[in-house]
């Protein structure tokens, strides 16, 4: 894997914790109309695609826990 690549995936990766956090903190707020849940289903999926991209093409990061973690 190229240096431009592994940068392009290491963006990709923190963007996708980006939405899963997003996403977490909506799912916690007790009041949650319609609108927010499809928000945070939203959010929820981009960061699983991620995360799935970035494995399935072999990209390692000790971050990618964190990935995995807001999942």
């Amino acid at each position: 894997m190229t240096e431009i690549e592994k940068q392009k995936c290491y963006k990709a990766m923190w963007e996708g914790i980006r939405n899963g956090r997003e996403a977490q903190e909506v799912f916690k707020r007790t009041n949650i109309s319609a609108v927010q849940m499809r928000f945070a289903d939203q959010k929820i999926g981009y960061a699983q695609g991620v995360n799935q991209a970035l494995a399935y093409i072999g990209y390692r990061h000790p971050d990618m826990k964190m990935l995995w973690d807001v999942i």
